[in-house]
């Protein structure tokens, strides 16, 4: 059975009043002079939706001359778990630098040691590269062969 808080025309007042409440299943009644269609009623369920609200029914009625629209709803308890999952994010940064650190103060010579001979090889080959483009392997081979004779 859905809870009916409160009847008023204050917007404001009613908000304030359903953020106040502890989760559970609510009820919210909207005043009507004429009744709006079945498509109109749809597109306002379809919106609550969207907007991540749990519907659990709507729908329309005649009461005293009124028409009301009668939405059930339900107020879940809010979620503090994700919250904390943003702590971790600061952390991460200090962590990376704190292991580089780590390694180059207890672990240079062996860094040192690994990266010079990749650092080395990496550098002839783009030396080579850079001396084929520029000068056609072709074009080379024949001066090679103009010097040589």
């Amino acid at each position: 059975m859905a809870t009916l808080l409160m009847e008023t025309t204050d917007i404001q007042a009613a908000i304030a009043e359903e953020q106040t409440l502890p989760p559970g299943l609510y009820e919210v009644r909207l005043s009507l002079i004429s009744p709006i269609s079945q498509q109109q009623l749809d597109d306002l369920h379809a919106h609550f939706l969207e907007c991540g609200i749990d519907i659990q029914g709507c729908l329309q009625q005649r009461v005293k001359g009124l028409y009301e629209i009668r939405i059930k709803y339900k107020k879940h308890a809010p979620s503090g778990a994700i919250a904390q999952w943003q702590l971790l994010i600061p952390v991460i940064p200090v962590f990376l630098i704190a292991t580089l650190v780590g390694i180059g103060i207890f672990r240079i010579e062996e860094v040192g040691k690994a990266i010079l001979p990749i650092l080395l090889a990496v550098g002839g080959f783009v030396v080579i590269t850079v001396a084929m483009i520029r000068k056609p392997l072709a074009e080379a081979g024949v001066k090679y062969v103009e010097r040589r004779l």
